[in-house]
């Protein structure tokens, strides 16, 4: 046989093949052996493995990635990892709240004579006028300041203060008995009947005027 042998490299490999031409009874054979070290199919990275960064800037920020080709057993292995992050501010814009002040919203309770304007669901507010706490609430419908520890009272009576509108105006209405307590007497004035009436004695300060505009009735 006639062998010719030749040696082809590929990415750094050497491979020896052998072409043998035989002689045969009906005609030329041709057979193609690879030697021992034959052609693996695989392709292999060194320890130093091959790194490659590139930046991508995106709406003003930039990202620095690290292309890592490293060696495995069957074939390419690629990782990405974040090297750094950065941003460019001309490139952004910044939102920044600007929310009415509340001291509610910041830990504190706010103290005065008059309620707070423009207050947040929740807030609290403590009337040095009243001496009281109360709480803006919204139930659904309206929201408005609650005491945050009302006086127990009968189902009958109604605790009233300078806050309530009625009382403030001077042509308000108050619906139903108002009771008054406090002093030496309890005073009831009743809105249905047209009669204030006083526990054991109405007294009158010593600068004070008594008016009367119609009839005196003695019982």
């Amino acid at each position: 046989a006639i062998a010719n042998s030749y040696t082809n490299i590929v990415f750094g490999y050497s491979n020896t093949y052998t072409n043998t031409v035989g002689a045969a009874a009906n005609g030329w054979a041709n057979t193609l052996a690879v030697s021992s070290n034959a052609w693996a199919n695989t392709v292999g990275i060194n320890s130093t493995a091959i790194a490659n960064s590139y930046t991508n800037t995106v709406f003003g920020y930039s990202n620095t990635y690290t292309n890592t080709v490293g060696a495995a057993s069957n074939g390419w292995s690629n990782t990405i990892a974040v090297a750094g992050l950065a941003y460019t501010a001309a490139n952004t814009s910044q939102y920044t709240a600007n929310l009415a002040f509340d001291k509610a919203n910041t830990g504190g309770v706010p103290i005065s004579d008059v309620a707070p304007s423009n207050p947040a669901a929740n807030s609290l507010w403590w009337s040095s006028d009243l001496g009281r706490l109360f709480v803006f609430y919204n139930d659904g419908s309206s929201a408005q300041w609650v005491e945050a520890s009302p006086d127990t009272l009968a189902s009958n009576q109604q605790l009233v203060s300078k806050i309530n509108t009625a009382l403030q105006n001077s042509t308000g209405a108050f619906a139903g008995t108002l009771t008054v307590t406090g002093g030496v007497n309890t005073n009831t004035i009743s809105t249905s009947t047209n009669v204030a009436s006083f526990g054991t004695a109405l007294r009158i300060l010593a600068n004070g005027d008594i008016v009367i505009s119609g009839n005196i009735i003695m019982l």
